[in-house]
């Protein structure tokens, strides 16, 4: 298993998230293609919450009725100064009145220059948030090497024909579960130059082994190498150089892959690509390779050490953020000073550790079941640092099902749940105590098989208890007819990453009052909770989703 996955790391070097690509139309692919064809979607949002915290002021009013949605996918053409693009999109966000007529309009729009926002609960104002400042999000969606980030795709929800590859979390899962005797038949034969290589080019970098008696009849092994990142760079581009000229390994990838995939992806003049991406690495320092090995030569345990990146302020700082504001824990910056991460398996066990200045976050893993893996969660200061040990617990769970109902609809279904709650072996002075967050939802696809291309619908549903809030979410969007783009004007828009943080609060405080006032006057009745804010009355139906079976 070592041995597959570590040609899983190379073969991955070379994309072959590509070669195992999927050609199956899945409903979630089927979704965007209909959508990016100009047709658009309906349907609604709803939500309820609950609860003392305060970022529920900002959510409150819109659990007064439910939001209708409006989105129009990409659509061909071009209009000066406004949204009309082939790689253009529009949501539109509004409520009914009792008489039926839109209220609290709001649009989210884009284009490959950035994305927009105007509301009516924002009047005379235009905001941007501009993709191509924001280097990384610029290249993952409109970049030279787009077509290569895009073979990280999770949802696998590419529309055909348009950076339509495969994901990588597909892939792993598939080279994983090449059959044991194709891989060694078919696999093995032509990798075994490379482990070969690997073993011979490591031991250049090995340290004195230490053997240890862990009881009478037992002995363990363990080993250290430590290489610099420097000559780690060297060996991968070596190596990468080496599989794109291998005819034997082209020949196991070539009947899986598109012809397209294959000039993109198995080029060997794409090395130059590959090797950029491995100098771009901003890494310093070694790297650390740890084995222990019963005195039969099995691995028992793996650890790597690597160093870090400094994480950009504005990615640290958000994390931190995020912490503090979901689960109430004092972080304003989670990850700053992180410097190594050092990751370690042990037979099906797992543990991430990352190490910084100002303290050491570590998380385990371990398989509960098929579809879930329970662990626990740590995070110590430094000596010294003014702040509380945290330990916890969580449990996580993920499922993907296709299936039919009793109505026969297809389904495509993804299930999700996550909950942490405080370490019930880890207590007393010094460590935080801190509320249990649990949070689940469901995202599923499903149409009419028995229905040429019949539009496909998407439910979405969230079940979360946070600390001093509780909240759920129902979301339903559907494929219905043509429809036309609206004009919506680009031009003078404030940039949002320029604004400062009175600015931004100054803009939430309006929006949030304004929904207020179109919330409560929705059928000319402003009774509102008192000690929450919620607004209380009914309003107008939301327009009904067909039924799939129509």
């Amino acid at each position: 298993m070592m041995k597959r996955i570590l040609c899983l790391v190379l073969c991955l070097l070379l994309a072959v998230p590509a070669a195992l690509a999927e050609t199956a139309d899945t409903l979630p692919k089927r979704f965007v293609r209909q959508l990016s064809g100009g047709n658009g979607a309906r349907g609604y949002i709803s939500i309820s919450a609950s609860g003392v915290a305060d970022w529920l002021n900002m959510l409150l009013p819109f659990t007064a009725s439910d939001i209708q949605v409006r989105a129009i996918g990409e659509k061909q053409g071009e209009m000066s100064q406004s949204i009309a693009d082939d790689d253009d999109w529009q949501v539109k966000f509004y409520v009914k009145d009792a008489m039926g007529k839109e209220a609290g309009t709001t649009w989210l729009y884009g284009n490959p220059d950035g994305v927009y926002f105007q509301s009516d609960l924002l009047p005379d104002t235009l905001l941007t948030f501009p993709v191509k400042q924001v280097n990384l999000l610029y290249q993952l969606f409109h970049g030279e090497f787009s077509e290569l980030l895009f073979a990280f795709d999770p949802m696998d929800m590419k529309a055909p024909g348009k950076n339509g590859n495969a994901s990588a979390y597909k892939a792993i899962a598939e080279m994983l579960e090449i059959p044991e005797e194709d891989w060694t038949a078919e696999w093995l034969p032509v990798l075994d130059k490379y482990f070969t290589h690997l073993d011979l080019w490591l031991a250049g970098y090995g340290e004195s082994s230490i053997i240890s008696a862990e009881d009478a009849g037992s002995l363990k092994m363990s080993a250290s190498y430590t290489i610099p990142v420097d000559e780690l760079k060297t060996e991968a581009k070596y190596i990468i150089g080496q599989m794109m000229y291998d005819n034997d390994l082209q020949n196991l990838l070539i009947p899986l892959v598109t012809l397209e995939q294959r000039i993109t992806y198995l080029n060997p003049q794409m090395v130059y690509f590959y090797e950029a991406c491995i100098d771009a690495l901003e890494l310093n320092g070694d790297v650390i390779l740890s084995r222990e090995m019963s005195a039969m030569g099995e691995v028992v345990s793996t650890t790597v050490e690597l160093p870090l990146p400094k994480l950009p302020e504005k990615v640290s700082g958000a994390v931190g953020s995020a912490v503090k504001n979901l689960l109430q824990l004092p972080y304003d910056n989670l990850l700053q000073g992180m410097e190594r991460l050092v990751m370690t398996q042990s037979g099906k066990d797992r543990t991430i550790k990352l190490c910084g200045s100002t303290r050491t976050v570590t998380v385990t893993s371990a398989p509960a079941d098929e579809n879930a893996v329970t662990g626990k969660i740590s995070i110590i200061p430094s000596d010294g640092a003014a702040e509380s040990k945290i330990a916890a617990e969580y449990s996580m769970s993920y499922a993907h099902r296709i299936w039919q109902d009793e109505k026969y609809l297809d389904h495509d279904t993804i299930e999700f749940a996550f909950s942490v709650k405080p370490d019930s072996e880890s207590t007393g002075e010094g460590t935080l105590e801190f509320q249990p967050v649990d949070v689940a939802w469901t995202l599923d696809y499903r149409n009419n098989p028995h229905q040429q291309d019949s539009p496909v619908q998407v439910n979405l549903d969230i079940d979360a208890k946070l600390p001093d809030a509780e909240m759920t979410v129902e979301a339903v969007l559907r494929i219905t007819t043509q429809m036309t783009m609206e004009y919506l004007s680009t031009a003078g828009a404030e940039d949002l990453t320029e604004l400062s943080e009175e600015q931004k609060e100054a803009l939430l405080s309006t929006f949030v009052l304004h929904a207020v006032d179109v919330m409560a006057s929705l059928d000319g009745n402003e009774t509102m909770n008192a000690e929450t804010g919620a607004i209380v009355q009914s309003a107008a139906e939301p327009t009904a989703v067909p039924p799939m079976n129509e």
